[in-house]
């Protein structure tokens, strides 16, 4: 099985990686085959990129938009990226040129293979079956001797499953640097409760989610989804998310099925997604306004939005 992707359609919350392939066996990391390639690949270097957006806010018409960069093209002659996309918004589609030129302007240290023994290491089956396109990861080398530990951190653009009818069965992946500062970070889901809800409760409903003038809820929060109910509170806990009641576009409120609540929570309490460490989100009522009511991007210029 094999499969690649040139531009994610949507960055899931990834301030941390996902997990970590490395030597340490103890940390936690995954070990590796000795046929890594890291390099400062000169091959994925581009400066003018070139966006087509398709049907942008249900038309017929196609807008192309370019950017480029003046000082990577003198160090690096002019080199083009061409890209299609179909977003609601022309807006979104110039902040998609923007995070390519930003991300591949310049050489970055790049895995561009590594492989693992899958068979040989069932304990990390299924941290590497749950990796898919765009899941954060970081590549640990230790070289011998005094020289300091090289850390890539990366995003996973392709992944291929290989096996034999003898039992070997190994994972491949190819990644692409991930930034240090992400250029936009889309927004944590957050709504409140309509009404409150006491302790044994198996459904709550709360005010609409991101999405709601155009997408269903069931399209915006899947089933298996963790809700931290009551954020903030001395009585916060994680459910999971068991069923979505059917939305029409434009909906006020939407019921969700979720594992047994083992508190009661007052009506307006915050529910998020949970954050990563070191990650909070600020006030029910100072959120900032990244995302517009059909969860389409509109800033622009970098925003990060909590």
């Amino acid at each position: 099985m094999t499969g690649r992707v040139g531009l994610p359609a949507y960055f899931h919350f990834q301030p941390t990686p996902a997990f970590t392939l490395g030597e340490s066996v103890a940390a936690g990391e995954i070990p590796y085959e000795g046929d890594i390639v890291v390099e400062d690949d000169p091959t994925h270097i581009y400066n003018t990129i070139n966006v087509a957006n398709a049907g942008a806010g249900g038309s017929s018409t196609t807008t192309n938009v370019s950017v480029l960069d003046s000082t990577s093209q003198v160090q690096y002659f002019p080199r083009q990226l061409d890209r299609s996309v179909n977003l609601n918004s022309d807006v979104t589609a110039l902040d998609a040129a923007k995070w390519l030129l930003a991300s591949y302007k310049d050489p970055h240290p790049r895995a561009s293979r590594i492989t693992v023994q899958a068979s040989s290491k069932p304990q990390a089956l299924p941290t590497l079956l749950g990796a898919w396109f765009s899941t954060r990861v970081q590549v640990n080398r230790r070289p011998p001797g005094p020289a300091a530990q090289i850390g890539i951190p990366a995003w996973l653009e392709k992944v291929t499953w290989t096996g034999d009818d003898q039992g070997a069965l190994t994972w491949t992946g190819e990644l692409s640097p991930a930034p240090s500062n992400a250029w936009w970070v889309v927004a944590a889901q957050h709504v409140t409760l309509t009404a409150g809800v006491s302790a044994g409760a198996t459904s709550i409903t709360v005010t609409p989610l991101m999405g709601s003038a155009s997408n269903p809820a069931k399209a915006t929060l899947p089933i298996g989804t963790h809700l931290v109910v009551g954020y903030g509170t001395s009585v916060q806990e994680t459910v999971t998310v068991t069923s979505v009641a059917a939305t029409s576009p434009g909906y006020t409120s939407v019921a969700l099925g979720v594992t047994a609540l083992a508190n009661a929570h007052a009506s307006g309490v915050m529910v998020t997604e949970p954050l990563g460490s070191g990650y909070t989100l600020p006030g029910a009522t100072v959120f900032p306004t990244g995302l517009d009511a059909c969860a389409t991007l509109t800033a622009t210029a970098p925003r990060v939005a909590y």
